[in-house]
């Protein structure tokens, strides 16, 4: 009863709405809306353009030798300068106070270099976003003369609202023209509490796409293969983009890591930067990965802080024009249940079924996890404890006896733990002392034979979280080098990674042999 009653309610104020809708498109054609403003913009043009033609053209020639002592001609020829806060000071002639000087980005500025313009102008126009990302502070170890002053805590639009306080006059710029409704939409509710108004047009697209990677800890050192890994299986999907222009699509990131790692996996016409530097940018489409898992050390409040901040969400999401996608980890900022989350909800609640994409890649080595995709269930009862200590090197020799099986690889077999100075020879006058010493206590995972003959044809290892670390990338370094001149290959299979079956098949597959003839 209630619940039919709420549906007639819903109902009736949706038709209500598109009632009043209709009213007023058709008010606004009959009074020649679109026309008439073609009409202003055509005008406003031809206004600017006939006052620009009926300026004097100065005789002068102008060079950056000589437009300093002829400043005043030059500021009639070019009235309108652009420069940088640090350079302003050295760009005009000694002595010049402009009418105007406008700051943009104000809430990146440093205080100190933000100061030099104030002393060459008439009037100041701060232009700045307290709720987007602020600079980043320099230590400089001065006391400062009053709390609105203090350089490592404030912007130059947060001193300039501190000093001045209610006598600053302020202008909320309402009118957005960047963004597709829907997507500034979720801005506006979040973090402006709905002052914005959208000025571009709703024309029925699906604007907003979320990504959620399966479930386990895909982490480390501040990147996220998986991520990178999903939202290339969802673009293949996809094909070519559609409703890119000259904007192109842009890829961001909190931690400059990951921004690296994806210099190496997606497309060449992305456009890869942190957070922070595509402040004041935009692109057609853009994909945000937020990177952190459900590790202890990345549910710290440090670190959800850090990437689930109001700023960082904000300037995020409003970097897109016509499509965002968020690509991020299963119930990884849920329990902080913060911006992340909300954004999340708020794509689920819009977007259609097939915008909202869960699991699009799942590794072997998602077994690893306490909780993992149910299509690895199969798997995961197959593994033999008996194989290694290592639940890691079980799911390999699992998958390696699984490929072996197949009738085009019965000419190999597979030893596992076989030591370094087995597969190359100690003998050999050309090792330096590291690979010396490396190959008396090293081993190899996994080392693919031929049957016959006990040829060693190919080296598999399993790198876990250590590999990560400093001496141990040395130490792989030096096995890589040393199975190099003995001319085995190697495959290197790190639990972050995915496709595991597929680059185990490929890696044996040089030594198969061909199917006989039907």
């Amino acid at each position: 009863m209630f619940h039919a009653l709420q549906m007639h309610f819903y109902d009736k104020a949706l038709r209500d709405k598109e009632v009043a809708l209709k009213a007023c498109r058709e008010s606004l054609a009959l009074g020649h809306f679109e026309a008439l403003l073609d009409e202003l913009k055509l005008a406003s043009m031809r206004h600017l353009k006939q006052h620009l033609q009926k300026l004097p053209r100065p005789s002068e020639r102008f060079d950056a030798e000589n437009y300093k002592k002829q400043f005043d001609a030059f500021l009639q020829r070019f009235p309108i300068l652009g420069s940088s806060t640090h350079s302003i000071v050295n760009s005009l002639a000694p002595g010049t106070i402009l009418d105007y000087v406008i700051i943009d980005e104000a809430s990146l500025q440093d205080i100190v270099p933000g100061i030099l313009p104030l002393g060459c102008a008439k009037n100041l126009i701060v232009v700045g976003d307290n709720r987007q990302l602020a600079h980043i502070p320099v230590t400089l170890g001065v006391p400062a003369p009053a709390e609105a002053y203090d350089c490592e805590r404030y912007s130059l639009l947060d001193s300039c609202i501190g000093v001045f306080q209610e006598t600053l006059p302020r202008t909320l710029l309402k009118e957005h023209y960047r963004c597709h409704p829907r997507i500034i939409q979720f801005c506006n509710q979040q973090f402006y509490d709905n002052a914005l108004v959208p000025m571009t047009e709703d024309k029925g697209e699906n604007p907003m796409r979320l990504v959620i990677t399966a479930k386990g800890n895909h982490a480390r050192q501040n990147t996220n293969q998986r991520e990178l890994d999903s939202l290339l299986k969802v673009l293949e999907a996809e094909g070519d983009p559609v409703g890119v222009d000259r904007d192109g699509r842009g890829f961001i990131a909190p931690f400059r890591n990951q921004v690296d790692l994806s210099g190496t996996h997606l497309p060449v016409d992305f456009v890869k930067d942190t957070v922070h530097k595509f402040q004041g940018r935009e692109c057609d489409e853009i994909v945000f990965s937020t990177v952190l898992d459900r590790k202890r050390y990345n549910q710290t409040p440090q670190r959800l802080a850090f990437v689930d901040d109001p700023r960082m969400i904000n300037v995020a999401v409003s970097r897109a024009k016509r499509c965002f996608t968020l690509v991020t980890g299963d119930e990884v900022f849920t329990e902080h249940n913060r911006h992340i989350a909300a954004l999340m909800r708020y794509i689920t609640y819009y977007a259609p079924d097939d915008q909202v994409v869960r699991a699009p890649v799942v590794s072997a080595f998602d077994l690893l996890y306490r909780e993992f995709d149910q299509s690895l269930a199969r798997l995961d009862a197959r593994l033999r404890p008996e194989d290694s200590r290592y639940k890691s090197e079980q799911i390999v020799a699992q998958l390696l006896r699984e490929a072996l099986a197949d009738p085009s690889c019965q000419a190999l077999i597979v030893h596992d733990q076989v030591k370094l100075d087995q597969l190359a020879s100690p003998s050999n006058t050309e090792w330096t002392p590291r690979e010396r010493a490396l190959m008396a206590r090293a081993s190899c995972d996994f080392v693919i034979y031929f049957k016959v003959g006990k040829t060693p044809v190919g080296v598999i290892e399993v790198d876990g979280g250590s590999h990560d670390r400093p001496d141990q990338i040395e130490r792989d370094g030096v096995k890589n080098g040393i199975l190099a001149k003995v001319e085995i290959p190697i495959l290197r299979l790190r639990t972050v990674e995915s496709r595991i079956e597929e680059r185990i098949g490929e890696f044996i597959a040089q030594w198969a042999s061909p199917a006989p003839d039907a």
